[in-house]
């Protein structure tokens, strides 16, 4: 409220600042009402209170937390921000690009991204591309001559704001969850990465199968999409097996998708290429249509 009202700037909570936790970012969209300043304070207090105690597992609260300024980011194709990694390595001081994501989310929680070492694969401008290199070009160079971090791996995220602006909002000097779809790259191979959850409810399974039983259908499903499909799972804390919720049962996926993939043949044998808006579920159609055979073989 005092960054609204003092600064004139418009921003959102998020619980856990702590890692990646998509969960705790309290969309402007989806709590239009605890972020719209004209309601009462105090009942926003109570609906904040409410959300934590729902949503934080455990006896103690995260250590930090962070209100973050709220981006009015430029569209792309597909009706995605213009939300973005810019992926590369630094040596001897100077930045040397390989990659750019564009990053896909639902409720300001990440579930798609498109990576590629050139702008035409995604339909993007290569003056962005210049301008956001000459952005962490610039960063790189001052944390090597103020950090010493002269070697090693670089990425960030960043928006393109709406006026043209380039909003740095993450930054990572490490490997993390994107290693596997930025090192793709050097093979000059663009991908498309997204998560799918399968319930084994909607297949009449739930609770029916033990760990190990899970664990070969999981890993049938994983040989079946490299085979047949080139789409890649790869080891995340997204991608597993087992029976961690309980109540229901889950085969989750974190996969990387060959761009070939993303399309479909309509009645007349034709290819038709999918909008980015389709590309999801049309990987949450594969696994699914590959799941069903594997459970009805197997079981």
């Amino acid at each position: 409220d005092i960054l609204h009202t003092q600064y004139n700037v418009s921003a959102f909570v998020k619980l856990d600042a702590n890692g990646a936790a998509g969960w705790s970012c309290m969309s402007p969209k989806t709590h239009s009402f605890m972020h719209n300043y004209d309601e009462n304070q105090e009942k926003r207090i109570d609906y904040l209170c409410e959300y934590i105690q729902m949503k934080v597992v455990g006896q103690h609260l995260p250590k930090l937390a962070v209100i973050e300024e709220f981006i009015q980011p430029q569209k792309r194709s597909g009706d995605i921000d213009a939300d973005y990694t810019v992926c590369g390595f630094v040596l001897g001081g100077k930045f040397f690009p390989t990659s750019i994501n564009l990053c896909g989310t639902i409720n300001d929680s990440y579930v798609e991204q498109w990576t590629s070492s050139s702008a035409s694969d995604l339909n993007d401008s290569d003056i962005y591309w210049q301008h956001m290199f000459q952005t962490y070009s610039l960063m790189v160079k001052l944390e090597a001559s103020e950090f010493g971090y002269t070697n090693g791996i670089y990425a960030g995220d960043l928006f393109v704001t709406k006026d043209g602006r380039h909003k740095q909002r993450d930054w990572n000097i490490r490997r993390g969850g994107r290693s596997s779809p930025e090192s793709l790259i050097i093979f000059g191979m663009p991908n498309y990465e997204t998560k799918v959850n399968l319930s084994l409810a909607d297949y009449g399974l739930n609770k029916k199968l033990n760990n190990i039983e899970l664990f070969r259908i999981y890993t049938k499903i994983c040989q079946c999409l490299l085979d047949d499909y080139d789409m890649y799972v790869f080891s995340s804390a997204f991608g597993y097996c087992g029976k961690d919720d309980e109540k229901n049962d889950y085969l989750k996926f974190n996969i990387l998708v060959h761009p070939k993939r993303l399309a479909k043949f309509d009645q007349n044998g034709q290819k038709m290429i999918l909008s980015r808006c389709q590309h999801k579920e049309r990987a949450t159609e594969i696994i699914k249509e590959i799941a069903k055979k594997i459970f009805q073989n197997t079981i």
